[in-house]
């Protein structure tokens, strides 16, 4: 029952709602599975020569890192190439995968084989 001089409010929901809700929780689902995936992967290559490169900032390095990788920075990484082994497998991450994924096109284009896009430095820490 609704007692009287109370205000009643509804809350209407349009379809354009429910869309940008579904694609909402489709992105997050998304992110979750990737996140899982590269961890898999990441637990994978455990025992294996990998070197795990975090190609942030030195200061994002500083604040946080995964202690089995090197720090080689995204705006002097072409200039590093060189200086790595295209025999090993090569874990590059960053902070959401956007650098890590354009290191990963340097590298394809240097002739590099075997790379992995880690995206988040947190998924490198599984091993």
């Amino acid at each position: 029952m609704i007692a009287k001089n109370r205000p009643v409010v509804l809350v209407v929901v349009s379809q354009e709602m429910y869309v940008i809700l579904g694609a909402i929780l489709l992105f997050a689902g998304w992110r979750f599975w990737r996140s899982y995936v590269v961890r898999q992967k990441v637990l994978h290559l455990a025992g294996q020569d990998v070197l795990f490169v975090d190609v942030r900032s030195p200061s994002e390095y500083k604040a946080a890192s995964n202690p089995k990788s090197i720090n080689i920075p995204l705006d002097i990484f072409s200039t590093k190439i060189a200086t790595l082994n295209p025999e090993k497998t090569i874990v590059l991450c960053c902070a959401s995968g956007v650098r890590s994924g354009a290191a990963v096109l340097m590298l394809k284009k240097a002739g590099f084989k075997n790379m992995l896009n880690a995206g988040a430095w947190q998924n490198t820490l599984v091993i």
